[in-house]
């Protein structure tokens, strides 16, 4: 857990610059599955299931 005190909108954008750039993988990914299943419930079970776009969140293809 970090905190602070962002004084602007400019500061507090810095700072979650920083804090998503030193985030693990781990994080990430569940930082993302929270927004996908939040947004699923706000939507209603009966709407559109949530997608998964890579290109949304900047995920890269896996290569070998």
């Amino acid at each position: 857990m970090t905190g602070g005190v962002a004084r602007s909108f400019e500061e507090l954008d810095i700072a979650s610059r920083e804090f998503w750039k030193n985030a693990s993988y781990t994080a990430k990914l569940q930082a993302i599955h929270d927004a996908l299943a939040e947004a699923w419930t706000l939507q209603g079970r009966n709407g559109p299931p949530p997608r998964f776009d890579g290109s949304t969140w900047g995920i890269l293809k896996f290569e070998r």
